[in-house]
């Protein structure tokens, strides 16, 4: 493949990752007032300052990785997806966004070190899937001091997430369709 058109695709797949980052994110605030994370037993609060911020580079950081993991893995791509990949990285991680990049790099190592363990249950990117729900937590514990009050609470928040990422999940795909439709068994 050629520059050119490496650097189209790149650009076509941080466009569906800007677009879709904004949705995600208002979705993750209404779990954050929802579970009344930062809030009160009778009121909730947005997501707002540092814990905003943290939150949005964790969107960012797992959807880029997210789209190159599904990039990786694309069964009907028909050249190596290292150039796309590396361009995306760079128009993504470049200057505003740079302090989102070792978070994503904790989910590119994840996924690389589960690639090579087979796993019959899940899908590879579930693993990642389950990391974005457990770092979402773990920064709002940090951030604002957020107790989940039991393992129920723990289950639906992360119930919520999943959803969510499989829907974000579901967009990637088919942006990913839209430049290299999956094959079907005819």
């Amino acid at each position: 493949m050629d520059i050119e058109n490496e650097k189209r695709i790149s650009l076509a797949f941080m466009s569906v990752i800007y677009e879709l980052s904004p949705a995600i994110y208002d979705a993750v605030d209404n779990i954050f007032k929802k579970f009344g994370v930062g809030g009160g037993i009778f009121w909730s609060r947005s997501l707002s300052g540092d814990v905003a911020k943290k939150t949005r580079y964790e969107i960012i950081s797992y959807l880029t990785a997210l789209e190159t993991i599904l990039l990786d893995q694309w069964p009907s791509r028909t050249e190596e997806p290292w150039g796309i990949t590396e361009l995306l990285e760079h128009h993504i991680f470049s200057m505003q966004l740079g302090d989102a990049r070792p978070a994503y790099d904790v989910y590119r190592e994840l996924f690389n070190k589960k690639h090579h363990q087979e796993s019959n249950l899940y899908p590879r990117e579930h693993f990642v899937h389950s990391l974005f729900t457990q770092r979402i937590i773990d920064l709002w514990m940090k951030e604002t001091g957020w107790v989940p009050q039991s393992s129920e609470v723990i289950d639906s928040f992360s119930s919520e997430l999943i959803t969510l990422v499989n829907a974000a999940e579901g967009t990637l795909r088919a942006g990913l369709s839209g430049i290299w439709p999956e094959k079907s068994d005819q």
